[in-house]
């Protein structure tokens, strides 16, 4: 009985915990259901939090971006017109030498340029040379400027650059400079130079020398100056092209010696007659337009190389110049003609020249024959048609004489004594008639030897009509 009671009441206990634990477990899972329940709701209530702060949130963000859009819009709206208004119109420290010409628009800086190029052209040239003072303009020495380039340079700075590039040209501007070039004439002012030198210019006087009595007689030589024209053409054209270009010139000019091309040294050598010819002729007019004819040429100096023309040395046979009217040539008979009779000169000059061993550059007989000199050993004159010419071949000066007393003319050639090299000359015709014949000029030591006979020319003559 007792182990029965013992049992039930085991199995009493035992329900009871199942109870307990069922009740346990029943509460537990209840407890849990609640709590599921809370939490759920919990986080319904956290989403709804969260997605209202992410409206919010995205709300801001959108009206902060189009806060930004709308600075970048305006800040470039805004930089795009300033940039734009630039388009036609002068960048910031912008400068013709130091006046600025920034913000001009083309007209404005064209009529700036157009002041500068006028200013430049009314600047002056002043030269002065050896105390004496001379003057001109950019404008009459065709001086221009490149105002049209600079002023399309300007126009064009920074119109290339960036749209960033651009603007800091104007908000952030670094002066730039131009300067005008000027552009010279360079004729022109070679001829303004060359009109100041033509001024200035002191001529040098040659040494001279003259025979009378025997005599020699030699005066000095005279220096000369003239402008340096080169140096004063190369100081006008770089100041006016150079750094300070547009502005005054101002230069002096220098002289330089110009020495006299024949020296009284030279004139010394000349000491002794070489040769001497005479020829003789009556009075009248004939004779008048002789002694007229050789007085102009009278001390004659012919320097080593230059050649002597009787044409040039007796000049224009003119009432004028004292010559009459006297028997000529003309045609194979005896005319009237003015300075008839100075072919005798010729002659004359032709035989010393001759024997001072001289040879013709130019020679041509009479038509016909003269009754002053054999034939083959005269000369004739025509205006501009023949001449008697010859060339001081020696190393020395020469200088010929003429002098002409009663009826004779004599001719001398004066030089250096040792200018022949002791040698004699003497001219010798072979006559082939009265009318034909050959000329040689014969050569002779100190010894008299013969040493060189030259053949000359030829002469033939017409008879008398």
């Amino acid at each position: 009985m007792n182990n029965d009671n013992k049992k039930l009441d085991e199995v009493k206990e035992t329900i009871a915990k199942e109870e307990i634990e069922n009740k346990t477990h029943e509460e537990k899972i209840e407890s849990e259901d609640t709590m599921q329940r809370i939490s759920e709701k919990d986080i319904h209530k956290d989403v709804n939090v969260k997605s209202k702060k992410f409206k919010v949130g995205l709300t801001i963000g959108i009206i902060v971006l189009i806060g930004i859009i709308s600075g970048i819009l305006y800040w470039w709206i805004s930089n795009k017109k300033l940039v734009d208004s630039y388009e036609n119109k002068v960048y910031p420290e912008v400068y013709i030498y130091s006046e600025s010409v920034g913000e001009l628009n083309e007209a404005d800086l064209s009529k700036i340029l157009a002041e500068k190029d006028a200013e430049i052209a009314n600047k002056t040239i002043k030269v002065t040379v050896n105390g004496k003072e001379y003057s001109s303009s950019y404008t009459e020495l065709d001086v221009t400027t490149d105002t049209d380039k600079v002023k399309d340079e300007i126009m064009s700075y920074g119109k290339n650059k960036s749209f960033k590039g651009k603007l800091n040209l104007i908000n952030e501007p670094k002066k730039k400079t131009y300067d005008l070039t000027t552009t010279v004439n360079e004729e022109k002012i070679k001829e303004f130079v060359a009109q100041i030198a033509e001024d200035v210019k002191v001529e040098p006087v040659n040494a001279s020398a003259s025979i009378s009595g025997g005599v020699v007689n030699v005066v000095e030589e005279q220096s000369g100056y003239i402008l340096d024209e080169q140096t004063l053409v190369d100081s006008i054209t770089s100041q006016i092209t150079g750094k300070n270009g547009g502005a005054d010139v101002v230069a002096n000019g220098s002289l330089v010696e110009s020495e006299a091309d024949i020296k009284a040294s030279e004139l010394r050598t000349i000491d002794t007659r070489i040769s001497s010819f005479t020829t003789y002729f009556s009075a009248g007019n004939s004779g008048h337009n002789i002694q007229t004819g050789a007085a102009y040429f009278n001390n004659t100096l012919l320097m080593p190389g230059k050649e002597f023309s009787c044409t040039d040395g007796i000049g224009p046979t003119t009432a004028e110049r004292g010559f009459v009217s006297s028997n000529t040539y003309v045609g194979g008979q005896v005319v009237p003609g003015m300075g008839g009779g100075v072919c005798q000169i010729a002659t004359t000059l032709y035989n010393a020249e001759l024997r001072a061993g001289i040879l013709p550059t130019e020679r041509q007989n009479h038509m016909m024959t003269v009754g002053y000199i054999g034939i083959g050993l005269d000369a004739t004159l025509a205006d501009d048609l023949i001449d008697l010419r010859f060339v001081n071949t020696y190393d020395y000066p020469l200088i010929i004489t003429t002098s002409s007393t009663g009826g004779s003319l004599t001719v001398e050639i004066w030089s250096n004594s040792n200018a022949t090299n002791g040698y004699t000359y003497e001219p010798r015709v072979e006559a082939v008639s009265s009318l034909y014949c050959y000329t040689y000029l014969d050569k002779y030591d100190s010894s008299g030897n013969l040493v060189d006979s030259i053949y000359l020319n030829e002469s033939v003559y017409q008879p008398f009509s």
